[in-house]
Formats: C-alpha cells, sequence, structure tokens
C-alpha cells in the first residue's frame, strides 16, 4: 500500500514538472493528494511543506489555486509547530483531546462546520491519526466512537478530499453496534445530515425511500437493549 502511495506521488511530480501547462482542476487536485498522502498517510505535514512551497511559484496558478495553497501551507505550518507529527500512536484518550480541540463540542447532531482551507489541513491530520487507530483493532466498545468521530471529519471536510465516506461510518456504527449508545448519536447525526440535504426554500422534501430507510434504522436503534 506504501509503494503505491510512493508511486502516486512519483506521477504527481512529473506530471508538474511536463511542459504542459496543467488546468486549475488539474493543479488542485495535485495539489490536495500531495497534501492528504504526505498529512494524512504518512504523517509527514514537514514533506507537504516541501513539496507544496515548491508550487508556490508555478506560473499555471489561478487565483484560486493561489489562495489555497497558501492557505494548506499555512494550516501544515502550523501542525509543525504543534510537533503534531511527532503523535505516532496515540491512545483513545489522546484521540478524544485532539477531537475535542480540532473539531470542537459535538454535543448536537448536524455539528459538522465549515472550517477555513488552513483548519481543514488539522482535520485532514485528524482523520489519518483516527484511521490509524482503527486499524490496530481497538476494543470492541470504542470502534463505533471512532466511527462517530470519522463521520464528522469526513463531513467537514467535505467532499473535496476524495470521496466522503461519512454515510458510511455512521451506518456501519448503527448496524454493527445497534447496542452500543453512540449507535443513537450516529443515527442523530446521519438524520441531521439527510434533513439537511433534501431541505431547502420549500421545506423538506425526503425521498420516499430514504424516509423509510431513516424510520428502519431508527427503529433498529432506539429499540435495541443498550451495553
Amino acid at each position: 500500500m506504501t509503494r503505491n502511495y510512493d508511486t502516486a506521488i512519483s506521477y504527481y511530480k512529473k506530471h508538474l514538472e511536463s511542459a504542459k501547462e496543467l488546468s486549475e482542476i488539474e493543479l488542485m487536485t495535485i495539489m490536495k493528494r500531495i497534501l492528504t498522502v504526505n498529512t494524512q498517510v504518512y504523517n509527514r505535514p514537514q514533506d507537504a511543506i516541501k513539496e507544496l512551497g515548491k508550487l508556490k511559484d508555478y506560473p499555471g496558478h489561478t487565483k484560486f489555486s493561489k489562495k489555497n495553497l497558501e492557505e494548506w501551507l499555512a494550516g501544515l505550518k502550523e501542525l509543525e509547530k504543534q510537533q503534531l507529527s511527532k503523535i505516532t500512536n496515540p491512545d483513545f484518550e489522546q484521540l478524544k483531546a485532539y477531537v475535542n480541540n480540532i473539531l470542537g463540542p459535538l454535543d448536537d447532531p448536524g455539528t459538522a462546520d465549515f472550517p477555513s482551507k488552513k483548519e481543514k489541513v488539522a482535520r485532514v491530520w485528524l482523520r489519518g491519526r483516527l484511521y490509524h487507530y482503527l486499524n490496530t483493532l481497538p476494543p470492541r466498545e470504542e470502534i463505533p466512537v471512532i466511527l462517530y468521530w470519522l463521520s464528522i471529519v469526513d463531513r467537514s471536510i467535505d467532499y473535496s478530499f476524495y470521496y466522503s465516506l461519512a454515510d458510511m461510518y455512521l451506518k456501519e456504527c448503527m448496524l454493527q453496534y445497534t447496542s452500543h449508545p453512540y449507535a443513537q448519536k450516529c443515527y442523530d447525526e446521519y438524520e441531521a445530515y439527510i434533513t439537511f440535504s433534501y431541505s431547502g426554500s420549500r421545506g423538506t422534501d425526503i425521498p420516499d425511500d430514504i424516509a423509510d430507510e431513516l424510520k428502519a434504522l431508527k427503529v433498529r436503534v432506539y429499540s435495541a437493549p443498550k451495553q
């Protein structure tokens, strides 16, 4: 897997060094992936700073891509200032502290906010640490909490960094850990997002099949005996 990421980074570098001038979409995609691979996968924000720093004077920048690059670099430098790259194997309580610090209180459903590009960098880093912890096969009672946190992180980063898996995390939380107290939090978060997604100036109009799914999930989660 690591070799695949290394190959991807090499490809992005060659693409940037080619004579062809990239479109804004191509340039943004490459910059996002350099940021994500180095920060989320490798936990090496210093490498992202090095690689993205080379692009500050790229001639094909638009005003939009240049502004994004500046904010991402500022976010990466903040990670380095806080020495977060040294946090390699955080335990559950440490992760909880980082979630509270980076995401803020998550007391109510639908609390995913709209962070700046600079703030998103810390969330990309946090997502990487949550993935890493999940892959260590933590105690079963911690997994629904991690899935819930991942859904909030993914939603707040939004779909601009790869494909958001927030819905998948919430459904896994509800379906695989139905008796866990966080199953209800996952349902409430999922319901809040669905309601928001199908609401507009004319009110809320959730398609029948999705409304039926919500109803079934609510019955499953709220009727289950709790641990």
